[in-house]
């Protein structure tokens, strides 16, 4: 049998492989990039060895929605890895770059950094932790909707806001 594409390979300009990793982790990419347990994790996290955690859960959750910005999960395997000291230059690694020019950030954005699924981020909006300013194909409405261009868009100061409330 033969196939079209016997292999997908694919590359930045400079000739190195894409990254596919989400810039926050779970507590499960933690325990598993480090070999720890959840507890270790949380104790590392809460000693400040391990920093740049976020607790993204929605107001009337009771259980903790961790993510790690995954370079501050490598830094805490190899001391080499330089680590900024301010939140707002964690922004520039973290958000997209577009956003700080527009103000405004996509749902599939905030999903590709790993800010949760569609459905939890549409949750953060609707307690009031991130502000809508309307959707992706639709400046004029604020709510969701299914289909194309039905995400909606939030503001960067918003999701600045959260990271800042949040941080461990």
């Amino acid at each position: 049998m033969t196939t079209v594409q016997p292999s997908l390979d694919l590359r930045n300009g400079d000739g190195t492989r894409l990254n596919f990793r989400k810039p926050l982790l779970g507590i499960d990419g933690c325990k598993g990039a480090l070999g720890l347990s959840e507890d270790e994790v949380l104790a590392e996290i809460a000693a400040r060895r391990l920093r740049w955690a976020f607790d993204l859960r929605t107001d009337d959750s009771e259980r903790m929605f961790l993510r790690v910005w995954t370079r501050a999960v490598a830094a805490f395997a190899d001391e080499k890895i330089q680590m900024p000291t301010a939140l707002k230059d964690v922004f520039t690694w973290l958000l997209p770059p577009n956003s700080q020019l527009l103000g405004v950030i996509t749902t599939e954005q905030l999903e590709h950094v790993g800010f949760g699924t569609s459905g939890h981020i549409h949750n953060l909006i609707s307690c009031g932790k991130l502000e809508s300013v309307g959707l992706a194909g639709n400046r004029k409405s604020v709510h969701g909707r299914r289909g194309p261009g039905g995400s909606p868009n939030v503001t960067r100061a918003s999701v600045e806001k959260l990271l800042r409330e949040r941080l461990f």
